[in-house]
């Protein structure tokens, strides 16, 4: 019996301690970026690198908030993400509801098809759609940055396995009632996989948000530039085209671009978490 409680004891202070050393790992990057920004270009270029900055500065922070550029790619990213987010809640909740409730043949082979999707990055498939879009003169437009992801095959697949876990007999009633089925959907499936609706809409908006890989192929001006390329063009060179270390600016630019990201995440967490929506 002593034995037993010594080797519990000890299983719980190595989790805990497990517990702190991975949210170390995953805090302090963040931690170091915020710091980062508070410092000035003279703390940036120290030999000896400090953990708390020694006086802090909100001047990068002004820079970036008064920075035409930067409010234009802010721009961007919300008309980029807002259009995906739409699209994708739209379609794949309209394909997963067709394959769950839906009886035609075929069926199956179209989910085999929409997992065999999942499976290709998006780094195999960009040439052939940049050629149809180039084709289509729509290069640098929120079209072509947009329809790519109109849809997913993950969110697809995750809302579909939803529809088919809920309660029979609440489609039972649905059906005695008279609903139809947009109305079934409405008012049946949707509000009995909120939990699922809601981390679909986050996934959505953290990837489209985020996204580098097709808006940098797809755009290559200014006008259509989102924040995920334009932090890059915070860094400044000299004119014999060395790096100046403007490192506090490029941190407060990351942080306001993710900034977005972490509010929603906090303000929907929990209605995942208990599975709840009051």
């Amino acid at each position: 019996m002593l034995m037993n409680k010594i080797r519990r004891k000890l299983g719980k202070i190595f989790q805990t301690f497990l517990a702190v050393f991975i949210t170390f790992i995953i805090i302090f990057p963040i931690y170091w970026m915020v710091v980062t920004s508070l410092k000035d270009k003279n703390e940036l270029v120290s030999a000896i690198p400090t953990l708390f900055p020694q006086k802090i500065q909100i001047e990068s922070y002004k820079k970036i908030l008064s920075n035409p550029d930067m409010i234009l790619y802010f721009k961007n990213t919300v008309i980029m993400t807002a259009g995906i987010m739409v699209l994708q809640l739209c379609t794949c909740t309209f394909a997963a509801y067709g394959l769950a409730v839906g009886k035609f043949k075929g069926r199956k082979v179209i989910l085999g098809v929409i997992l065999g999707a999942m499976m290709l990055p998006q780094q195999v498939t960009f040439i052939p759609i940049y050629i149809f879009f180039a084709r289509l003169g729509l290069v640098n437009t929120f079209v072509a940055m947009i329809i790519p992801d109109a849809t997913s095959t993950f969110f697809i697949y995750l809302m579909y396995t939803a529809f088919n876990s809920i309660d029979k007999n609440l489609v039972d009633i649905g059906k005695c009632d008279g609903l139809t089925r947009i109305q079934m959907l409405r008012y049946i499936y949707i509000p009995a996989c909120k939990p699922i609706f809601v981390t679909a809409i986050l996934m959505s908006f953290i990837n489209s948000w985020n996204a580098y890989f097709w808006p940098r192929i797809i755009t290559n001006n200014k006008t259509h530039r989102v924040l995920s390329i334009g932090i890059n063009y915070l860094k400044v060179t000299s004119n014999s085209g060395d790096a100046i270390s403007n490192y506090n600016e490029i941190m407060a630019g990351v942080f306001i671009s993710i900034l977005p990201i972490t509010i929603l995440f906090f303000t929907f967490q929990k209605y995942i978490i208990k599975n709840k929506f009051v």
